[in-house]
């Protein structure tokens, strides 16, 4: 069975763009510029293909990470993760996701949250806070209070 028909269309969009949104918003709480970006993004990239190509026993993590979105819908993701960051709706947004899972997929919940938070912390990772991505921490204090905020949101523990 596709796990994808538990879930409304809506509700499946909303998981479905789920680490490029959570990526989206680690990067969006501390700019990195335009080489850090790339950065970020490249690992975003990188997390999706060795994730996609490891024996996934996890349905959802499986299917966002293998079938990912169209180019439009991971646009429109990222778009969707930084307005809400500065809106402050996104944590909302990623508690909305948390409970998504935990009611229609309890079996998997966990393991699906643990993805999302990886992947926001390898996002954070890619770069340095520094001048021209050279210097500086790996992680800014914003990005780990992003991520300490993150961690309550999905209620990882």
């Amino acid at each position: 069975m596709d796990i994808r028909k538990i879930f409304t269309p809506q509700e499946w969009e909303l998981l479905g763009s789920s680490p490029v949104y959570v990526s989206a918003g680690v990067m969006s709480s501390d700019k990195s510029g335009p080489l850090g970006s790339m950065k970020e993004l490249k690992a975003l990239s990188r997390k999706l293909l060795e994730t996609s190509a490891s024996d996934q026993k996890n349905p959802l993590v499986e299917l966002v990470s293998v079938h990912p979105l169209t180019d439009e819908d991971n646009q429109r993701a990222l778009s969707r993760g930084w307005e809400d960051l500065v809106h402050g709706s996104f944590f909302q947004t990623v508690e909305q996701m948390a409970s998504l899972v935990e009611q229609k997929t309890p079996t998997y919940a966990a393991e699906f949250k643990r993805f999302l938070y990886d992947t926001a912390f390898e996002v954070a990772m890619a770069s340095n806070e520094g001048f021209l991505d050279l210097f500086g921490d790996k992680i800014s204090r914003q990005e780990a209070d992003f991520l300490n905020q993150l961690n309550l949101s999905l209620r990882l523990g």
